[in-house]
């Protein structure tokens, strides 16, 4: 049995000499911002500062506490932290197999083992799993996130203004009468005083806001403020009202909303590049084709 103080000074040492580890190693590699991305050593140096940030705050809530810590005692041999112990050891040996065999196959025997620790017996999930988490790091951190536009997305303005069109993209989405297309409309004149990507990015931002904002109104008045919102009303609202848990029924829109747009802009990833393939083999009977069916699309 030792005390709850004692254990977190040895955390925030650990962390600490974690944290200054990664970010200095890291800095042995290019941060800078490209065309291409960030550099090799943004990344790591980013995870090892939160590490750091993370352990000095653990560190400043200990010594504000120190008195309720010291006569808090904790055993070190439970089942519980023998869990841990085991985590962290598979931990260690996902780091030396990254050496061996790269990241994505010790990612792929990684997964399965800490989900056989944590009670899932299932094979198929297992896999499955394993496959699905490790497709989402190589398309989000290995394509996604070393392209040219989250230089663009970092840069201070184009970020101010991609957040200013979320948040006029949710009033105007939670306001019944006001749809997308009429934020998208009468916003359009700024978005050219910004003069390039901030003003897309702007636009990008209150679409997706507009999408989400009527989901509001749907679940607290029973009135989607967009008409992609109109289903929410059939569960939010009796949520909201009969159940009284409207801070639930928000929170379950919120997530849904935010699973529906990385799994979108993850599909956009893979298959842009093949309709844009596509796209430069159209001659004539595939554009007018192509028209028809936006006209159809409009009147219908």
């Amino acid at each position: 049995m030792i005390s709850m103080k004692f254990c977190n000074f040895v955390v925030c040492i650990v962390g600490l000499a974690m944290g200054g580890c990664i970010m200095g190693a890291s800095s042995r590699f290019p941060m800078d911002m490209t065309e291409q991305g960030p550099g090799p050593g943004f990344w790591p140096f980013l995870l090892g500062l939160a590490l750091a940030v993370a352990a000095a705050a653990l560190a400043v809530y200990t010594l504000f506490h120190r008195q309720e810590l010291a006569e808090e005692r904790i055993a070190l041999g439970t089942a519980a932290n023998r869990q841990v112990y085991v985590v962290m050891g598979l931990i260690a040996a996902f780091c030396g197999l990254v050496h061996l065999t790269g990241f994505y196959p010790a990612a792929l025997l990684l997964i399965p083992c800490l989900m056989y620790r944590l009670e899932c017996r299932d094979k198929k999930r297992m896999l499955l799993t394993a496959l699905c988490v490790t497709l989402f790091i190589y398309l989000v951190f290995g394509q996604l996130l070393h392209t040219s536009a989250l230089g663009l997305i970092a840069e201070p303005f184009n970020f101010v203004c991609l957040i200013f069109g979320v948040g006029v993209g949710i009033m105007f989405g939670a306001m019944p009468g006001l749809s997308v297309n009429m934020g998208l409309a009468l916003l359009l004149p700024l978005a050219f005083a910004f003069k390039g990507m901030a003003g897309i990015l702007m636009l990008l931002g209150i679409y997706c806001g507009a999408i989400y904002g009527g989901s509001i109104s749907a679940i607290l008045l029973k009135t989607p403020g967009t008409p992609a919102s109109v289903a929410t009303t059939l569960d939010g609202y009796p949520m909201a009202v009969e159940l009284r848990q409207p801070g639930r029924a928000l929170g379950l829109s919120t997530t849904a909303s935010a699973f529906g747009g990385i799994f979108s802009t993850i599909c956009l990833i893979i298959c842009a590049p093949l309709l844009a393939k596509i796209s430069l083999q159209f001659s004539k009977p595939e554009y007018f084709a192509l028209a028809v069916f936006g006209l159809s699309i409009i009147t219908s």
